[in-house]
């Protein structure tokens, strides 16, 4: 499905995220070492953590958890070189000096099946082509600013419905179990903060109605 406007779209590959837990250790000699030096030490590693603005990270305390790690960061990234380079960049601070890694684990991540389109380009797209969707699942179109949203569906083969959600959080209307590949534009009411896609009939079944508040 796609907005009015007919936008060129291409295949793309979802987007990944990597994921690492990185546990430290301190060796004792950073203990000894005096408090203006520690305090300096750690101001360091903390500018190399705040100037990445690549790297999402998130630090933890391990004292008393495990006994071969004292800290640990929770780091999310799009690539695998930007986790590296940060770590050499870690490593060589007035705190990274004194720690060693005790465990490095990677995993990788992709969208959930409620994403978010960042682009115009990517939120036209919307769900076009998708010849499967589960119950569960869906897609959210956060509008910003608001505005009158109308959708077609160019390019879909599976019945939507399709949710205008207004400035207060609540339905406006229900475009339900629009039909696949159809021209014609069903619009919401009202200006509208976003707009959420869910299998036709869908709403009926889970009882959703005009009016009801919506988070996500």
């Amino acid at each position: 499905m796609q907005t009015d406007t007919e936008l060129q779209t291409r295949n793309e590959e979802p987007d990944r995220q990597f994921v690492q837990y990185l546990f430290f250790k301190a060796d004792t000699a950073w203990r000894r070492l005096p408090e203006e030096e520690r305090a300096q030490g750690r101001r360091e590693f903390a500018g190399v953590i705040g100037r990445s603005e690549e790297i999402a990270t998130y630090s933890y305390s391990t004292l008393g958890l495990k006994s071969d790690a004292d800290l640990m960061l929770w780091r999310v990234a799009s690539s695998l070189d930007v986790l590296q380079d940060s770590l050499a960049l870690l490593l060589k601070t007035g705190l990274g000096r004194y720690l060693t890694v005790s465990h490095s684990l990677f995993g990788m991540t992709r969208p959930s099946v409620y994403t978010k389109r960042r682009t115009p380009q990517e939120q036209a797209r919307g769900l076009m082509f998708r010849t499967e969707l589960g119950p569960n699942e869906g897609m959210v179109f956060p509008r910003n600013p608001p505005d009158v949203a109308s959708f077609w569906m160019k390019n879909t083969p599976l019945p939507l419905d399709i949710i205008f959600i207004g400035e207060d959080g609540r339905i406006m209307n229900i475009a339900a179990n629009t039909v696949p590949y159809s021209l014609d534009s069903v619009s919401a009411v009202g200006l509208t903060s976003a707009v959420l896609e869910i299998p036709g009939g869908r709403a009926a079944e889970l009882g959703i109605e005009p009016g009801d508040a919506v988070e996500w």
